[in-house]
C-alpha cells in the first residue's frame, strides 16, 4: 500500500514538471556572483596593496544597460618604503559600489558568447587599519569587464547563463587613484 501512495506522488511530480516550467517568472535578480580582486590604492597617501573577496548583483536597466550592486570585503598593507623605519601598517575594510554596466562588443554565437563591457560608478569604503585606525573612503570607478557566457536554452534549469569574467578598474579616492584586476563569475538569466 505504502508502495502505491509513493508511485502515486511520484507521477503527480512528474507530470506537474512541465506545467512548472511553463509558470516561471522572470527573476528578481538578472545575475548574482563573486570575485576575488587585488589592485593598489593610496590610502593615506600611502600606496597600499588590497585584496578583496567580493559579492555582486546585476538587474537590467533598459537596452544593453545594467545596473550593478557589489559588496566587498578588503583585506589591506601599505607599501612603506624601507626607509621610513615604520611599522608595518596592514587591516581591512568593507566596500561597497553601486554602478552602471553597458554592453561595448559582444559575439551572437550560442551557447558560448564572447563580450566587452564599460562600468561606471561610486561607492564608498570602511578601512580599518593597525596604525591609523578607521578611515571613510569615497570612491568613484570607471573600468572594463571581458569574459564569457555560457548560456543554455533548457527550461527546467533555474540559471540559464553562467558567467566567467575579468575586470580592469581604475579607482579614485580622496588621496589620488589606483586601480584593482579581479577574476569573478555569476550565475542568472
Amino acid at each position: 500500500m505504502k508502495a502505491l501512495v509513493v508511485l502515486v506522488a511520484l507521477c503527480g511530480t512528474a507530470a506537474a514538471q512541465s506545467s512548472i516550467a511553463a509558470e516561471r517568472s522572470a527573476p528578481a535578480i538578472h545575475r548574482f556572483g563573486y570575485r576575488i580582486g587585488a589592485g593598489m590604492l593610496p590610502l593615506e597617501g600611502t600606496p597600499t596593496f588590497t585584496f578583496s573577496l567580493g559579492l555582486g548583483l546585476e538587474q537590467r536597466l533598459v537596452g544593453r544597460f545594467r545596473l550593478l550592486a557589489e559588496y566587498e570585503w578588503m583585506w589591506t598593507e601599505a607599501r612603506v618604503p624601507p626607509e621610513r623605519m615604520a611599522p608595518p601598517e596592514y587591516g581591512d575594510g568593507h566596500r561597497i559600489q553601486l554602478g552602471v554596466r553597458h554592453v561595448l562588443a559582444r559575439t551572437r554565437s550560442f551557447p558560448v558568447r564572447a563580450w566587452v563591457d564599460g562600468e561606471l560608478g561610486g561607492g564608498a569604503a570602511l578601512v580599518t587599519d593597525n596604525l591609523a585606525g578607521t578611515h571613510f573612503v569615497p570612491d568613484g570607478f570607471a573600468g572594463l569587464r571581458f569574459g564569457y557566457d555560457l548560456r543554455t536554452r533548457n527550461g527546467d534549469s533555474p540559471s540559464h547563463a553562467f558567467t566567467a569574467e575579468f575586470l580592469l578598474r581604475a579607482i579614485v579616492i580622496d588621496h589620488g587613484a589606483g586601480g584593482m584586476f579581479g577574476v569573478g563569475m555569476q550565475w542568472g538569466d
